[in-house]
């Protein structure tokens, strides 16, 4: 047996997870003794990582947001360099965040450490050109998506798609049964959950239109029950949002919770997001909707070069899930498509099929979980840079 140090690094909560899985999956396909070390969170720690300091140093968002601490985030770019050097990994895995994660990169090069990016930057949407700057920093990326390869191969950076994590989430294993008991929700309503999203600023803005929507739908169909899925600290803001609504509705706040109204659900309105990757990975048919302030979207629209907002759309080439963005998001609009799928007619069952055939194209029921994949390439990689026994330059 070796003693293999990876270091890994994430800079936000999503990296977190995705760190964690792949600490789980190298443990899992190797006998080797693992030291990591890095820069995470919890959930990496939780796995043994040795955090060089709080993840939360480096998680901002926003150039405004950023202005103030660049001082403190340039110190940490440079002592995560200076921490890389010191411990002389196997390999370093950086995980998104590529404002922090770059910048590591450029001051690693010419040091001979094996870099690898796990997630690529968007260049199918926007930005192509970033494609090559990413060729000229790192040795090989992991893809989550299966069309962004070309990319990659275009500029002759090494690169392996492994898969969206998101599938090895276990959202269809909620107790339906246990949550209408809880609830006295009789087998004759129709369970409609609504998703507003995870921010105060989208709940506000979304909130109003999502409640018009369901008065609308409720006025068709009174047998229809409303769950709303939110996270404790917003649960006061989506109240006042839904105070009108009939007294019957549930507010959901536990991820526990969570999986048994996906379970339950016969249909959802949710904002644009991981949440409906969620939904459709537990088989329940849906409409997205998404607004932002006026002058943010036509900046967004000034350099977005996709069609759709929802990656199961994007991956098919087609709007299987029903977008109601911008100017489309609307009560009655969303309403009419609602009603549709509430009824459990062709379009729920096509839209539910569709959108398995799409995370199957995810890496849904493959032998291998992504987790696993990007595991195996790390290790073989670690078995190329262990074989050439070339030594560090500093």
């Amino acid at each position: 047996m070796q003693n293999l140090k990876i270091y890994i690094i994430a800079g936000e909560a999503s990296g977190d997870i995705l760190g964690a899985k792949l600490m789980n999956a190298l443990r899992g396909q190797s006998t080797d003794y693992m030291d990591f070390h890095g820069v995470g969170g919890d959930r990496m720690i939780g796995y043994g990582l040795h955090s060089l300091f709080p993840m939360s140093d480096i998680s901002i968002m926003g150039f405004a947001e950023i202005v103030p601490h660049i001082p403190r985030v340039l110190k940490r770019i440079q002592q995560t360099v200076d921490d890389i050097m010191r411990v002389r990994p196997d390999v370093v895995i950086t995980i998104d965040s590529p404002g922090f994660c770059c910048r590591v990169a450029k001051k690693l090069q010419g040091s001979g450490i094996k870099l690898i990016h796990y997630v690529a930057p968007t260049v199918w949407a926007y930005k192509p050109k970033r494609a090559e700057k990413f060729a000229k920093l790192f040795d090989h990326l992991l893809l989550l998506l299966p069309f962004e390869k070309p990319y990659f191969d275009k500029v002759g950076l090494e690169n392996t798609y492994v898969g969206h994590p998101i599938i090895e989430d276990e959202n269809n294993n909620g107790d339906a049964k246990r949550f209408k008991e809880k609830n006295r929700i009789s087998s004759s309503e129709k369970i409609l959950t609504i998703m507003p999203g995870s921010r105060r600023s989208e709940i506000c803005r979304l909130m109003p239109i999502f409640c018009d929507a369901l008065e609308m739908i409720m006025k068709n169909d009174v047998a229809v029950r409303p769950i709303i899925i939110t996270i404790p600290f917003l649960k006061s803001t989506v109240q006042k949002y839904a105070f009108h609504l009939p007294a019957n509705t549930v507010i959901v706040d536990s991820p526990t919770e969570k999986m048994n109204v996906f379970a339950a659900s016969n249909a959802a309105i949710a904002k644009s997001g991981t949440g409906t990757l969620e939904l459709s990975l537990a088989g329940v048919p849906l409409v997205i909707a998404y607004k932002i302030n006026v002058i943010s979207y036509w900046i967004v629209k000034s350099f977005i070069k996709v069609k759709y907002a929802n990656l199961l759309n994007l991956v098919m080439n087609k709007e299987i899930i029903p977008e109601f963005i911008q100017k489309k998001c609307k009560a009655k609009l969303i309403a009419k498509s609602t009603l549709k799928l509430l009824q459990g007619g062709d379009d729920a069952k096509i839209q539910v099929k569709e959108a398995q055939e799409a995370l199957g194209k995810l890496g849904l029921s493959s032998e291998m979980t992504p987790s696993i994949r990007a595991a195996n390439v790390v290790l073989d990689i670690v078995k190329q840079v262990r074989a050439s026994k070339k030594p560090y330059q500093v």
